[in-house]
């Protein structure tokens, strides 16, 4: 009787830790798909100390994805495309929009603006609820168009992204055209009003630093008219802003959506 009641007790908690174990929330997946009609070279730039992901930038052709499983701790970063980018007769590699310097891989190296940010959290609690908080910033400018989808998650997990192609309506006070030498200018990318003229007020600094002081302008109303989801200027509290996806099996970051 004491084996039977030993097997029986061995069994409950076997059973027990199979559902503890299934209970906990399985890693996500990042990937990151290029739509748009031309080779893009998404970088990937973690905050201060944390994990550098796929060495911080690729190659990305068109209709191509890339997708990774994310870290089980803690990270928080930010994700742009470069664009325009070449080889010079000297070698050297350069991005019209994007560039973090003579790289393909970024490392931590942040990027040039103008260009369109995903910006992303992960939280990991020990009780299982894993949160993803995700968004759009055009706080830098705008490069292309990109979408942040998450699948399989719980709680409020919409879909967010600007996806119009604001370069065609940009004001020619923003706009950044191709270099000088390389053909017909085009224009490649729209600059935020602080990238443009570079003032304390429009880059809320100094006494322009908090809440109260930063406002809205007309260059970011301009942005914010089109993609009202997307963070438009430093202290912009979009009404989308998403802070408890809960466990999310992938995030799907789309260029040119």
């Amino acid at each position: 009787m004491a084996s039977t009641t030993a097997l029986f007790l061995f069994c409950l908690s076997s059973s027990f830790l199979a559902i503890a174990s299934s209970d906990k929330s399985p890693p996500m997946n990042l990937t990151i798909v290029n739509n748009c009609p031309f080779t893009i070279w998404p970088a990937i730039q973690p905050n201060s100390g944390q994990a550098i992901l796929q060495n911080g930038g690729f190659s990305l052709e068109t209709l191509a994805f890339r997708s990774f499983v994310v870290p089980s701790h803690d990270w928080t970063g930010r994700i742009w495309a470069r664009t325009g980018c070449s080889i010079d007769s000297k070698g050297k590699f350069e991005c019209i929009t994007g560039d973090c310097g003579d790289h393909v891989e970024c490392g931590s190296r942040g990027g040039a603006s103008p260009a369109t940010l995903a910006q992303i959290q992960l939280y990991h609690s020990d009780d299982q609820k894993d949160l993803t908080s995700y968004g759009i910033s055009l706080v830098d400018g705008f490069n292309i168009p990109v979408s942040l989808t998450p699948h399989q998650g719980r709680g409020h997990c919409p879909v967010v992204g600007c996806n119009i192609d604001l370069l065609a309506t940009c004001p020619k006070s923003l706009q950044l055209k191709t270099i000088p030498g390389r053909g017909k200018e085009v224009v490649m990318g729209c600059r935020s009003g602080c990238g443009a003229f570079g003032t304390d007020e429009l880059c809320c600094r100094n006494m322009y630093n908090s809440p109260k002081t930063c406002r809205a302008s007309s260059y970011s109303n301009f942005f914010k008219t089109a993609c009202p989801s997307a963070f438009t200027f430093a202290h912009d509290t979009p009404a989308t802003a998403v802070d408890d996806c809960v466990s999310p099996r992938e995030l799907k970051l789309i260029f040119c959506n």
